[in-house]
């Protein structure tokens, strides 16, 4: 639900407020999705209490794979682009 409430938010105030992403980031894939609703950051705070600090949501590397799965260059060609989506990547 949060990862919507970030979208809605997003498309109601542009792409030049900075937002950051929390609530149930644990892999690369739920920090994506959360870039993908339109953060421009994101929170890992709950995955390092819960898992401890081996907990870093994913290697860069999966991350990268990821990006490239997409056919995006960077982490910033991400933000926002699942806004009209409603947050939810597919």
């Amino acid at each position: 639900m949060s990862t919507i409430a970030l979208a809605q938010f997003r498309k109601q105030v542009g792409p030049d407020l900075p937002l950051i992403g929390a609530g149930g980031v644990e892999s690369v894939e739920t920090a994506f999705a959360k870039i993908a609703a339109g953060a421009n950051l994101v929170q890992f705070y709950t995955a390092l209490v819960y898992r401890g600090a081996r907990s870093s949501g994913g290697s860069p590397l999966r991350l990268s794979r990821l990006l490239d799965r997409r056919g995006l260059a960077s982490i910033a060609d991400a933000v926002g682009i699942e806004t009209n989506n409603g947050g939810r990547t597919p």
